[in-house]
Order: C-alpha cells, then sequence, then structure tokens
C-alpha cells in the first residue's frame, strides 16, 4: 500500500525524458531556419506585465486534450497504487501540475531578476579561462533595467539613479518570492488533501514539464549570458576610461570598437542568410509545394498547349523571381561582409601607423591597446553567441503554446473606434466625442427598434432581373452588427488567378446576401402591403446639425428654442415620407400603365401576386397603389394636424414647408433616377417575355429547346468570365490585388533578410526588390487576362458552333418558316446578352464600393507592393504621407 506523503516542494531535477510533444521534421527544419534571428544589443526588457501574463497562461502540454499529457496522467495513475482512474483524480493532477508550471517560471524568473541585481551591485563574476585587465564588482545595470525605468517616466539624477534601480529590482524580488510562497502554500494543500500522492509521482510531473519547458529555460539563461557579456563589455569601457584618455584616443576606441561590432553582425548574417536560402531551396519550399502550384484558371482552358505553355510562363516566372531576389541578398549581404572587413582593418591599420608617427601624447599605451583588443573580443563573442544560441532555441521541438490566451478587451466595435479615430482628428475633445458617440448610438438603438427585421437590399440576379419597388427604401444596415477584419475575411471574387468553370464564388457575408434571387421587401403579399414602415433616412442623422443652421439662415429666424427644433425635425421626416410616397406611386402607377398597355406583367409581380392570371394581378397592382395612396393621405392629414401645433408666429408655416421640401427634394433626388433605372428594365422584362411567348408559340421541338438552353449556359458562364476580367481590372485600379498575388510576393520574397548596416546599399536592394516583384506581379496579371481571353473565345467558339448547327436546322426544316424563326431566336439572345451586360455593369458598381471600403480597412493591403508606377526614393524612410504619395505617383 502507497504511503501518503505530505508537504512535499519542488525541485528542479535533471531526470530523463518520459513524455514530449513531437513535432514533424519538416516543421522543426522549418522553425529551425525562418524564426533563425541574430540577437543584437537591442534586447526586449523583461516586464512585470510579461511575467504575469506566463504565469496565467496554461501551456498547451498541461491542457485536457494533449495527448502526452494524456500519456503521462494514465502512466502516473497505472503505477501508482490505490489511486482512482476518475475524471477528478485526474482534474486534481492537473491542478497540481499547473502549480509545479507555475513555480518553475518563476524561480526560472527569479534567476533573470537577480542577475540583473548581482550586474547593478558589483557581484557579477564570472569564471572565465582568459584574463580580463578590469575590475569586476563595478556598478553596471543592465540595459533592459534602465529601458524599463524610462518608459516607467520616473525622474532620476546622478544622486538617486543607483537608488531608484536599486529599490525597482528589489521590488520585482519581492514580488516574485511572494507569488512563490502562494503558489507553493496552495501546492502543499493539494498534496496534503490528495490520497496516494509519492514522490515518485511528483517526479513524473516535474521531469515532463521540465522538457516541455527546456525552450523557455534556454531563452532565459540566452539573456543571462547576454547580461554578462554586456557587463564586461562595459566594464573593459570603464576601464579604459580610467586611463584617462584624450580625444583622439576615445575616439580610436569607438571606432575599432563600433568597427568590429558592424564586422561580426554582417558575418554572421551572411552565414544566417546563406542557411536560410538553402533551407528555402529545399523540395519542401519548391513551387510544387506552395499554394501557387495550381491554378483553376489556367486548369479550365481546353487547349493543351495554351495551357502548358500559360502554366509554364506561371510557374517560370514565380521561381525566377525568387532567384533574382534571394541573388540580390546575396550580393548585398556579402558586399556589407567585405565593406566592413575592410573598415575594420582599415582602422587597425590606421591605429599601427598613427603608433609609429604621431607623438608620444598621442600613442596608446600597450595596457590601453589591449583592453582595445579584449572589448573587440568579446563583442564578436556576445554576436556569436547569440546568433548560435538562437539556433539552438528555436531547433527545439518542445516551445509552448498557450491555450488560454486573454483575448484583448475591445473598447467599443470597431465603427466606434472609426468614429473616434475621425474626431480626434478633427481636434475635439474626448469628452465631447463620447457624449457625440452616445446621441449617435441613441438613434441608432430607436431606429433599430424600429426596423428590427429588415435586411440588406438584394442586388438583382441573373435570373430575375426586375427590382420593382427598391425605389423608395434606402439601404439600412443593422448598426449592431460586427464587422469582420478585413485580414482575416478578404473579398473572395476573383480572389485568385484559380478559376474554374463554376466562377460565381461569394464576396463576402453581405456580397452573399446581395447575389442571392432578388425580392421584393415592400411588396411580399397584400397582407404585407398595409404594413408599410418609413424607415428614417441616413441624411435626416447626418444633416441635423448642419440643418438648423441652414433653415435658421434661410428665414432668417432663430431656431434655439427646443420646442420649435423638435417640431421642425418631426415636420421634416413627414415631408421627407411624403416625398417617398409620392415618388413610389409615381413609379407603380407607370407600371400600371405600361402593363396595361402591352397586356403582360413581368415572372416576378406574377410571382408577388401569387397568380398566373393577368387580371387578378392587375388587381394586386391596383390594390398596391391605393394602400400607397391611403397611406399618403394618412401623412397629409399628419401634416395638418402638425401644423396647428406649430410655435412659431412670425413666419408663414408655408415658406418653412417650401424650404424644407426643397431640401428634401435635394437629398432625395436619387430616387427619381432609381425610378428611371426600374422603368427601363421593366420594359426590358416586358419585352423579353413577350419574345419568350414568341418563341414558345412556334411549339419547339426538344431539339431545338436543348439548343437554346446550351446558348443561355455558354452565355451566362462567359459572363462570368468576364465579369471577373473587369473585376481584376478595377482590383488593379484600387491597388487591392487578389490574395494570390499576397501569396506571390510572400514566395519569391520571404522576411529573411534585412541589411543591418542601413545605407545607400541597403536603399538600392530595397528598391530592386521592390521593381522585381512588381515585374513579377505584372507578368502574372498579363497572364491571367491572357487565360481569361482564352477563356472567352473558347465559350464564343463554342457558343458560335451550336449557333450555327441550329441555324442549319431551322433552315432545313421545310416545314416551319426558319428564318422568322431564326430572327425570333437571335433577337431573344440579344436581349439576354443585353441584360447580362446590364446586370455585370450594375454588379460591379457596388463591387467598387466595398473593395475601396475594404482596401481601406486592411492592414496588409498597404505594406503589400502594388503594381501601378511609383517613385522610388534613396531614402531609408518615406517622409510622405498618403495623399502626398500617391499625388507623386500621378507622375
Amino acid at each position: 500500500m502507497a504511503t501518503q506523503n505530505k508537504g512535499h516542494h519542488v525541485k528542479i531535477n535533471n531526470h530523463p525524458t518520459v513524455y514530449i510533444q513531437q513535432k514533424s521534421e519538416e516543421q522543426v527544419f522549418s522553425q529551425k531556419f525562418t524564426q533563425l534571428s541574430i540577437t543584437t544589443n537591442n534586447q526586449q526588457p523583461t516586464a512585470m506585465k510579461d511575467i504575469v501574463g506566463e504565469i496565467k497562461q496554461i501551456p498547451d502540454y498541461l491542457s485536457k486534450r494533449n495527448e502526452s499529457y494524456k500519456q503521462i496522467i494514465n502512466q502516473i495513475i497505472s503505477t501508482t497504487a490505490n489511486l482512482a482512474t476518475s475524471n477528478k483524480t485526474k482534474e486534481e493532477l492537473r491542478q497540481i501540475s499547473i502549480l509545479i508550471y507555475k513555480i518553475m517560471v518563476i524561480q526560472i524568473y527569479n534567476s533573470l531578476w537577480t542577475t540583473y541585481l548581482k550586474s547593478g551591485t558589483g557581484q557579477l563574476i564570472i569564471q572565465s579561462k582568459e584574463q580580463l585587465n578590469c575590475l569586476t564588482n563595478l556598478h553596471i545595470w543592465p540595459k533592459e533595467i534602465k529601458t524599463i525605468i524610462t518608459q516607467k517616466s520616473i525622474k532620476m539624477n546622478a544622486t538617486n539613479e543607483n537608488e531608484i534601480y536599486m529599490n525597482f529590482i528589489s521590488n520585482k524580488l519581492h514580488e516574485l518570492d511572494n507569488q512563490l510562497k502562494q503558489y507553493q502554500a496552495e501546492l502543499n494543500q493539494k498534496i496534503n488533501s490528495f490520497y496516494g500522492y509519492t514522490l515518485k509521482l511528483q517526479q513524473l510531473i516535474e521531469t515532463y514539464i521540465q522538457q516541455n519547458m527546456s525552450s523557455f529555460r534556454m531563452e532565459i539563461e540566452h539573456k543571462i549570458e547576454l547580461i554578462h557579456y554586456d557587463y564586461y563589455i562595459q566594464a573593459l569601457k570603464l576601464e579604459y576610461y580610467r586611463h584617462d584618455p584624450n580625444v583622439y584616443q576615445k575616439n580610436i576606441m569607438k571606432q575599432l570598437c563600433s568597427s568590429k561590432y558592424e564586422q561580426e553582425l554582417t558575418k554572421q548574417e551572411f552565414d544566417l542568410l546563406q542557411q536560410q536560402i538553402n533551407y528555402y531551396n529545399s523540395p519542401c519550399q519548391s513551387f510544387e509545394c506552395s499554394s501557387l502550384s495550381q491554378s483553376e484558371l489556367i486548369n479550365s482552358i481546353q487547349d493543351s498547349n495554351i495551357r502548358q505553355e500559360l502554366f509554364n510562363q506561371y510557374k517560370t516566372i514565380a521561381v525566377q523571381s525568387r532567384l533574382d531576389i534571394f541573388n540580390l541578398y546575396m550580393k548585398s549581404a556579402k558586399s556589407q561582409m567585405d565593406e566592413c572587413k575592410k573598415k575594420f582593418d582599415a582602422n587597425m591599420k590606421k591605429l599601427w601607423h598613427d603608433q609609429h608617427s604621431s607623438s608620444d601624447n598621442e600613442k596608446l599605451s600597450a595596457l590601453m591597446i589591449n583592453l582595445i583588443e579584449q572589448r573587440c573580443n568579446k563583442i564578436g563573442d556576445r554576436i556569436r553567441y547569440s546568433k548560435m544560441n538562437s539556433n539552438n532555441i528555436n531547433s527545439t521541438n518542445d516551445q509552448q503554446v498557450p491555450t488560454n490566451v486573454q483575448r484583448k478587451k475591445c473598447h467599443g466595435n470597431r465603427r466606434d473606434q472609426r468614429f473616434r479615430r475621425k474626431c480626434r482628428v478633427k481636434g475635439m475633445k474626448p469628452k465631447i466625442i463620447e457624449k457625440l458617440l452616445m446621441k449617435r448610438k441613441q438613434v441608432e438603438n430607436q431606429n433599430h427598434n424600429n426596423t428590427k427585421h429588415t435586411n440588406m437590399q438584394k442586388i438583382q440576379s441573373n435570373k430575375q432581373t426586375t427590382d420593382i419597388n427598391n425605389s423608395s427604401k434606402p439601404t439600412t444596415i443593422n448598426p449592431n452588427k460586427r464587422k469582420r477584419d478585413v485580414s482575416s475575411q478578404d473579398l473572395k471574387l476573383n480572389s485568385t488567378l484559380v478559376r474554374s468553370t463554376n466562377t460565381s464564388q461569394p464576396l463576402s457575408k453581405k456580397i452573399k446576401e446581395k447575389n442571392k434571387t432578388t425580392t421584393n421587401s415592400s411588396m411580399q403579399n397584400d397582407n404585407n402591403t398595409n404594413k408599410r414602415k418609413y424607415r428614417r433616412p441616413m441624411y435626416l442623422k447626418r444633416l441635423l446639425p448642419r440643418f438648423f443652421k441652414r433653415i435658421s439662415k434661410i428665414l432668417n429666424y432663430s431656431l434655439k428654442d427646443k420646442v420649435t427644433r423638435d417640431f421642425l425635425i418631426a415636420r421634416l421626416e413627414l415631408l421627407d415620407e411624403q416625398y417617398c410616397l409620392t415618388v413610389d406611386q409615381q413609379l407603380w402607377q407607370s407600371y400600371v400603365n405600361i402593363g396595361i398597355e402591352h397586356q403582360i406583367w413581368p415572372n416576378q409581380l406574377y410571382n408577388m401576386a401569387k397568380t398566373t392570371d393577368f387580371e387578378l394581378c392587375q388587381q394586386y397592382v391596383i390594390k398596391y397603389i391605393k394602400d400607397i395612396e391611403h397611406e399618403h393621405n394618412l401623412c397629409q392629414m399628419k401634416l395638418r394636424e402638425q401644423s396647428q401645433l406649430c410655435s412659431i408666429t412670425t413666419l408663414p408655416l408655408d415658406r418653412i414647408d417650401s424650404h424644407m421640401k426643397k431640401i428634401v427634394q435635394n437629398e432625395r433626388h436619387y430616387l427619381s433616377l432609381r425610378n428611371n433605372e426600374q422603368l427601363s428594365k421593366f420594359k426590358d422584362d416586358l419585352h423579353e417575355q413577350q419574345l419568350f411567348e414568341t418563341i414558345s408559340q412556334y411549339r419547339l421541338t426538344f431539339d431545338q429547346n436543348e439548343y437554346l438552353n446550351q446558348l443561355m449556359s455558354i452565355r451566362n458562364e462567359q459572363g462570368k468570365i468576364w465579369e471577373e476580367y473587369l473585376v481584376l481590372h478595377m482590383r488593379i485600379l484600387c491597388n487591392f490585388l487578389p490574395l494570390k498575388f499576397n501569396e506571390l510576393e510572400n514566395f519569391t520574397s520571404p522576411t529573411i533578410y534585412t541589411p543591418k548596416i542601413q545605407n545607400k546599399l541597403a536603399i538600392q536592394v530595397n528598391n530592386d526588390r521592390i521593381k522585381i516583384i512588381k515585374e513579377t506581379k505584372r507578368i502574372w496579371l498579363n497572364i491571367a487576362f491572357y487565360a481569361y481571353e482564352v477563356k472567352l473565345q473558347e465559350y464564343d467558339h463554342q457558343y458560335q458552333s451550336i449557333w450555327f448547327e441550329l441555324k442549319s436546322r431551322l433552315f432545313n426544316d421545310t416545314t416551319v418558316n426558319g428564318n422568322v424563326i431564326f430572327n425570333h431566336f437571335n433577337e431573344y439572345m440579344t436581349s439576354q446578352t443585353n441584360k447580362l451586360k446590364s446586370d455585370i455593369r450594375h454588379n460591379l458598381t457596388s463591387y467598387r464600393h466595398i473593395l475601396l471600403e475594404n482596401r481601406q480597412r486592411s492592414v496588409s493591403s498597404k505594406n503589400t507592393i502594388r503594381v501601378s508606377p511609383e517613385p522610388y526614393l534613396d531614402l531609408l524612410e518615406n517622409p510622405f504621407n498618403e495623399p502626398e504619395w500617391n499625388y507623386l505617383c500621378l507622375g
């Protein structure tokens, strides 16, 4: 029977690996080189917030779903007598494991902060094989601590600087010690209440956690070792200054150390770049293994010769561009390495020349030269250690991945954030911004409650084209609906060069709604016609602040009284509603006149009336007009009743109404244009319906119907390809290329190299890289355009072939008048083609608006390289803002 051990304490033990998360060889190889970087002097400080976050985050290897952790728990239960296998037991063991993990993390961080303290108090003693000619008890505070203090804006001077650093680190160590005691107490409490807990059980858990957090421990040990290097480098500098060097001697030491740093840094950078390029040239990173290797658009081309030729161009330009950029990187890295080596050699040559030719006062003593040499060696050792240790850390396969990372709090949705940002640009104070935002939300909530179940207006589909009653109803969007991030949800239409024959892919959730079958929101059935609800337009919200100033100036009357303002707002809404009803009634009356004149209604109107009878459909339309007229009369009655409550006695109400009607007409002028479009569509649909009925009278055979269906199918597919072709043109103009071009940029120019020495060579490398990527994208665009043209020609060839065959059959059939039937067929197909073109133009208009909106919100689009002509700057940074840069791009 196992004994119950009380009050075990956690110790760092070195046990062999029990279970550890395994990653594939390819993932390890990828991490080793893609994450490999050279650590320079700019170390990120480890603030207390980072420590608290690290402690609170539970790593993936201690999660319930982790297979390795399940194995170690099952092993513990199977090897420990009298230990139940219930979920409660497993959860208690997991809580114990988490506490042990937190204790280990605190202990590791404690070693780091203890090293900070030793460095600042002169207790950082390193056992070194080489003999250093400097004091090892100097008070040197690490740069990380100085950075933290600077960020906290703590005022310091020469007298209290040491005290502030000492107190700050002591407080952090005290906080860590308190947390350590707290977690140890919790652990001891859980251990004491856990029946069957043994030392062997604890050792298994400790070993598992140690193996899985080895990369974290190596990272902290790496920071500690860098603190030692920084301490010695600074100590050698202070020792050099203790010999009272003159200005020349100080400058020569700075020049030599600086050039040594650049020489070693560029050499390590060159070696690292070679390793990374070798990795990207490996088979696992080839073009065939990337997402670019397949192009559905090119694969859909029927001509095998053209298809293979285009694919070869498509692949060759991507591979060659990557090779050109890699060669550019290697040439730049080697040039900087050689340049820095020459610079260091020249400084050394100058030093020895000055030693022989200068006066005794300018010469450096042997001890000073030895100090410079030791400091240069330490700088080189530090850079080499950083590179070597980064390699070891990134090559480990046990990096911890937090599973319960807390999401950043979103203080208001993105719409509110954009509103605040715009107000701040205008110079508004935070209090005023919040008041405006509160008023805005109140209006939106009130309007949202009135239109709770409304949806976005539908864009007309290819099959149902007449949107009859959208003229008087502006599109409203749910104000509480969250908007998605563009970087994660890009527009999908034409988002790649790869397309199939079915190319109608959704843009986004909103566009998906718009591409559905068009339905009329205000005319669903006769039961809903009496439930029409007036929607307060956006311009009333937008113009209210300026409306009172404008109307007050026109009427020459002060409108500061709240009662008067409320009266005018309510009256303006009634006048707006009256105008919408009038326009709506005119539109429907035009429908009636045209339908009665031609004795036919569009199919959509028959569907709304739920009948196929002409007379019943006419009654439906007339009843709908009467309902509109009834609402118009009610609105007129409200206006008369409201006029009796007018508080303005010095001005005639007719004059006020006249000016407000002009405002409504100016703001609602788009309704007249929309009515004209709707009437034009209505006439086109009637004409199409008449042609279809005329063709139907000929009693077509099955083969003739099949020919017509094939012709329509080809035209629809051709229309989709043409729409994608135009959308790609539009994306170029909007500087928002499909996602495939971003993948091309990442493939040809992975982020593996940035010149460490920012000079003219670095500027030239960046400009050459941009030129290569621009040219690559342009060639890909030309390939895509040519592929679209080939597809259009293939569909056109199929269309003409079937059309010619249909024509031959009609003319060879002696039982019918083939010429007349063929002319009607031709007229009908021409009408369908024109209708398809009109739908494409309408869709492109809506798409362009959404494209520009998403590009503005997209973060990735601002960092990608465009294909449009742009000037090249011989500067390290672009000093121009976006409007200025766009103006320069005009040439």
